[in-house]
């Protein structure tokens, strides 16, 4: 937790964070050339950085004021089974959680350009796992795996009597790109047996005030999410392939953003611009012979 003070100040009490907590592995793969491998592995990780920060910049002027750009990232390459006429086997499991940051807020009461908040909130998720391939040879892929990545948390700001204070710009991001549970081969016996939760959460809910305020009290947000899987996928020439799977993806980004203003000008407006899709290739099978 961090906690700064810039009361009756100039540019006292501001703070600026970059807390980083990436989880990366390449682990759990077997690969074979006229031969047998196998990998068994049941991987757990758990990583935080960061925490919740309050300043206050009361009486100031540029006192109190915030950045904070928490980014937690999960990044693996695990379970891929791959052979040249032989047979390659993986096993396992992976459990991730990683988190960056918390909640911020500030306090701006009588101040000038004070208790302001920019944040830029980031939770990627980037992996490709539960992979089997063969040519000419028998491979499987058998894995499960949950994910928990979580950056930044709910922001408030606020200030009675400021100008252009306790305002909120705040852009959380949240995409997830994931390759999962193929069985390909060109005469060959690939199969792939996955479960998979996936949850990556960017930013939260903004609230911010500012009573007899000039030009405070205002919110800019801009969140975005795209998940974006390829998964459960069955291809082959010449063999069998089985991918059989159970997968569950959230990717939320933002939340409610909510001010108040009374006999204020130019303050407790909210403007938001949101991108949420999602883009998803699965349950595909096909083959030739």
């Amino acid at each position: 937790t961090t906690h700064t003070n810039g009361h009756d100040s100039v540019l006292g009490g501001n703070s600026a964070e970059g807390p980083v907590s990436p989880v990366s592995s390449v682990s759990g793969n077997a690969g074979s050339f006229i031969g047998t491998s196998d990998a068994i592995q049941d991987n757990t990780v758990g990583s935080d950085a960061g925490g919740n920060s309050f300043s206050t910049g009361h009486d100031s002027v540029g006192g109190g004021n915030q950045l904070v750009t928490p980014v937690a990232s999960a990044e693996d390459v695990t379970c891929v089974a791959g052979t040249t006429v032989g047979t390659a086997e993986c096993t396992g499991s992976n459990d991730v959680d990683t988190n960056a940051g918390g909640y911020d807020g500030t306090t701006g009461d009588d101040s000038t350009v004070g208790g302001n908040i920019v944040q830029t909130p980031q939770a990627p998720v980037v992996e490709g796992f539960g992979v089997a391939g063969a040519w000419g040879g028998e491979s499987t892929s058998a894995f499960a795996e949950t994910k928990d990545v979580n950056a930044g948390g709910d922001t408030t700001s606020n200030d009675d009597n400021g100008t252009f204070s306790s305002n909120v710009v705040t852009a959380p991001w949240a995409p997830a790109a994931q390759v999962s549970n193929i069985a390909a081969a060109w005469i060959g016996n690939p199969t792939s047996v996955v479960s998979s939760d996936t949850k990556n959460n960017a930013g939260g809910n903004v609230d911010a005030s500012a009573d007899e305020s000039v030009g405070s009290g205002n919110i800019v947000t801009a969140p975005a999410t795209l998940p974006a899987d390829v998964h459960t996928i069955a291809a082959t020439w010449g063999g069998n392939a089985l991918a059989e799977g159970s997968h569950n993806t959230e990717s939320t980004a933002g939340g409610n953003a909510e001010t108040t203003a009374v006999n204020s000008a130019g303050s407790g407006n909210v403007g938001s611009v949101t991108g949420a899709g999602a883009a998803n290739v699965y349950s595909w099978a096909t083959s030739w012979v």
